[in-house]
């Protein structure tokens, strides 16, 4: 069953925000729209729209009386900016209220007619996103069968910054179990409630699982982290063993994905989710595809041409990567130095080549 989401840069969706709602933050109870241009990021499960222009209307483009309509005038510059571009086209607009928003009749009248019959000129489905006062956003595709357009719901619509990750979710995941709050007492005392919830539903990638990286997967386990996606080709060497946790002699060529799977399932409170372990190298296209599910990245490979795929996945998916690694130098037999390092990588940061 395919997923759906939608993904854009902090900078492209506060241009949208601060638009549409202007008129409340001066008290009036008015609605406002915009268009917006998308291309579509496909992983294994999950189809992602990748918000990429915002197009805001002029004056004469919508009119402001409760509920906001738009001219055609303004749908056919969209259209034809989505047709140069080689992009869909999108619709958002506000809502009076707080939280994830469901659709009125007028608002489904609006996506499923009025914006999705131009989009079919661009082969894309029309994307439909509502936003709530408090800046939560919720959104949907409108991809054809037969005659009619039928609407799929996003599972999410996430906010990449420099140095941040918001995420809207659709409101139907049970809230945390007290036995789950007892368990992550801690955590909660440190990132709240909410902070916990977020981090329970979040699907994190995994690129390397040596030394670096099984500790990584372990601490995704032991925090609640509950969808993982592990990818590592390599085995399990003699020379690993004075640094891999959870590795014994017994487990010399097995592969790393695979034990560090197991000790998952012994950290994490009870059967995870999903767990998907890959023994292949990333430059494997369904490997790649699985990581494009996720909504963060751990990067903990060594292998240039694995950082460079990761740097791939930030900038063209959005998907923020976490790298770290240890590296150490010895001269003359004895310990020269050693460097940690963590960085977070984005379209905003600079390639992990360059850093």
């Amino acid at each position: 069953m395919t997923e759906y989401s939608v993904v854009w840069r902090a900078d492209v969706e506060q241009t949208a925000r601060q638009h549409l709602l202007q008129h409340y933050a001066r008290g009036r109870r008015q609605e406002d729209i915009a268009l917006a241009t998308w291309y579509p990021a496909e992983g294994a499960n999950r189809f992602t729209g990748v918000i990429d222009e915002v197009l805001l209307p002029n004056d004469h483009e919508r009119i402001l009386k409760g509920n906001v309509q738009m001219t055609g005038a303004f749908l056919r510059r969209c259209r034809n900016s989505a047709l140069w571009k080689g992009a869909g086209m999108a619709v958002m607009h506000n809502h009076l209220g707080p939280g994830w928003q469901g659709m009125s009749s007028d608002d489904v009248v609006m996506e499923q007619r009025s914006v999705s019959n131009p989009a079919r000129a661009t082969g894309l489905p029309a994307l439909g996103l509502t936003l709530g006062t408090d800046g939560t956003w919720s959104a949907r595709f409108w991809p054809r069968t037969g005659r009619t357009f039928r609407r799929e719901w996003c599972s999410t619509v996430r906010v990449l910054g420099p140095d941040s990750l918001r995420v809207s979710r659709k409101p139907d995941a049970l809230p945390l179990a007290a036995r789950a709050r007892q368990r992550y007492r801690r955590s909660i005392e440190t990132w709240g409630s909410t902070g916990q919830d977020l981090i329970s539903k979040l699907r994190v990638g995994i690129v390397g699982l040596g030394s670096v990286g099984a500790l990584a997967a372990e601490t995704m386990g032991r925090i609640g982290v509950r969808r993982l996606v592990l990818v590592d080709m390599d085995r399990v060497q003699l020379h690993n063993l004075d640094r891999l946790v959870h590795a014994g002699p017994w487990d010399v060529g097995r592969y790393k994905v695979h034990l560090a799977a197991e000790n998952l399932e012994r950290c994490a409170d009870g059967p995870m989710d999903e767990l998907v372990a890959m023994p292949v190298s990333l430059r494997d296209a369904n490997a790649y595809r699985a990581l494009a599910d996720c909504d963060v990245i751990l990067g903990c490979a060594d292998k240039p041409i694995a950082r460079d795929l990761i740097n791939h996945l930030a900038v063209c998916h959005l998907i923020p990567v976490i790298e770290a690694g240890v590296a150490l130098r010895s001269k003359d037999g004895r310990l020269n130095k050693g460097h940690v390092v963590s960085q977070v990588v984005t379209p905003d940061s600079q390639c992990l080549r360059c850093s």
